[in-house]
């Protein structure tokens, strides 16, 4: 399968791709509050300066690098604004919109809908959240591979053959030239042959979504939705990446436990303490019945299967996310201490409508 997300792709037997995409985005240097900074993460940066969306409003993103010589270098994500400007007297910052005291992210919302239903137009389609969908372009990928399949490195689409894909050497002088040939190997297994069209179908999509949408887009390619997630934010901004099955153990190798899905927790810790496991490369040296030994069959299972980039989870056919929440803190003097102060909280049942 092949799936993508709007931070993402992924392929399996078929090709899967994984895709990040901004919304309208505004600088989030002086406010702090977790709905920002994760948008922040979230975001793409176009030109230095900014431009304005059709819309009117700004949409320049969070610069990583700052124009002022104190800060160049650093980064910023969770930097308040009255700290920036003590050690960058000239910085410009710019407030996201604010509703009911809060994040406005409405803006986000709308955004992430347009280019939902432009990534839909190939596959089965998943919202996993405000800026992220996976999509399944496995039948998109075959049709692809039977019907015009890339036969000549220099018909390879452009934006293609900007893809970083593992394995490749890493000669930049040479890159275009190799992933050129490597979308159109003859020789290649029929799974990286699904992969390179895969690949082709991703970078129409996120040209597509620039010229109708105007927001940028990173993506990960690869034959499930684990490996496509964590590759889709390798390469920022607006590329994409791909995962060949013979790049698959390496990448996984020296990657942290908690990197993974459902592994940051409690789980993660345990393997840690009882197997002595720091990286999913770890994993491999214990057999399928020890690891279900220590954590039962199903479980046990699952780590084993992960520790080898081997998942079955399929692409969901939702356009909506699961569940929409939201949130406000109350630091130290605005905590609420009286009950009558709890009624600010009301204020935020207006955000789920």
């Amino acid at each position: 399968m092949l799936t993508w997300t709007a931070s993402m792709f992924k392929v399996c037997d078929h090709p899967c791709l994984s895709l990040s995409h901004p919304a309208h985005h505004q600088p989030f240097f002086d406010r702090k509050s977790d709905h920002l900074l994760y948008h922040s993460r979230a975001a793409e940066e176009p030109d230095a300066q900014g431009t304005t969306n059709r819309r009117g409003a700004v949409q320049r993103l969070e610069r990583r690098w700052l124009d002022c010589h104190q800060l160049r270098g650093s980064w910023i994500w969770s930097m308040r604004g009255d700290e920036a400007k003590r050690v960058c007297s000239g910085i410009n910052l710019v407030q996201v919109p604010v509703a009911r005291g809060k994040a406005d992210l409405n803006l986000y919302i709308s955004a992430g809908v347009e280019v939902v239903a432009i990534l839909a137009s190939k596959g089965k389609c998943e919202r996993a959240s405000i800026d992220e969908v996976y999509l399944d372009l496995t039948d998109a990928a075959k049709e692809m591979l039977l019907q015009a399949p890339p036969d000549s490195p220099e018909g390879i689409f452009m934006e293609a053959a900007k893809s970083n894909i593992l394995g490749l050497p890493a000669d930049a002088s040479e890159k275009e030239k190799n992933v050129r040939a490597w979308l159109c190997q003859s020789e290649a297994n029929y799974q990286d042959k699904l992969l390179a069209c895969g690949a082709i179908i991703v970078a129409q999509l996120r040209v597509r979504v620039l010229e109708e949408t105007q927001f940028t887009c990173s993506a990960g390619i690869a034959h499930n939705k684990m490996l496509a997630k964590l590759v889709s934010g390798m390469h920022k901004p607006a590329q994409q990446t791909v995962v060949p099955s013979s790049s698959v153990q390496d990448l996984l190798a020296s990657l942290p436990m908690k990197r993974i899905k459902q592994l940051g927790g409690k789980l993660g810790s345990s393997l840690q303490d009882d197997l002595g496991v720091e990286t999913i490369g770890d994993l491999l040296s214990f057999t399928e019945e020890k690891v279900q030994e220590q954590y039962g069959v199903n479980t046990g299972t699952w780590l084993w299967k992960t520790a080898r980039g081997i998942s079955g989870e399929e692409v969901e056919d939702r356009l909506l996310p699961k569940s929409h929440g939201c949130g406000k803190t109350f630091p130290g003097p605005r905590a609420l201490k009286y009950s009558a102060s709890v009624s600010l909280l009301l204020f935020l049942g207006l955000d789920l409508r």
